[in-house]
């Protein structure tokens, strides 16, 4: 199991967004049109478009690596995470990389299958978790 930053966002609920565009957007071979509103390393969120909904850092070239295609009317987020909260989020990496969760659990039914799993990094991680924690998201995803 791997966490990503976009997994610890959705579980404090907290995306550090900065601003949003709104418009018709599209995105084939990693590239998302019109490009001239975002960055090269830019944090961005896609929520509600039916395609590639989100969290995702463009890569250098401003493309988003091994998005599916597609095109949609909507908003896009801007997001500015700290550089500490990022380091947070690496160590949690580390540490669920390092630590095996033993309690997860799958169930499979035909073409139903379900996993889940304790939660373990949720609570060794509590603490640190805490002050980016809010009570509703600001991107619903």
């Amino acid at each position: 199991m791997t966490i990503s930053p976009a997994d610890v966002m959705r579980h404090v609920r907290h995306h550090f967004v900065s601003g949003y565009a709104d418009g018709a957007w599209t995105l084939q071979d990693g590239t998302l049109t019109p490009s001239a509103m975002f960055s090269p390393g830019e944090w961005i969120a896609i929520a509600e478009s039916g395609v590639a909904d989100g969290v995702y850092q463009l890569d250098e070239h401003g493309r988003i690596p091994a998005a599916p295609g597609g095109a949609w009317q909507g908003r896009i987020w801007h997001l500015t995470p700290p550089a500490d909260f990022l380091r947070l989020c690496d160590d949690i990496r580390q540490w669920v990389q390092s630590h095996p969760d033993p309690t997860v659990t799958s169930e499979r039914f035909g073409e139903y299958s379900r996993s889940q799993h304790s939660g373990a990094w949720q609570s060794v991680f509590r603490e640190r978790l805490a002050p980016y924690m809010r009570m509703y998201a600001e991107v619903k995803l």
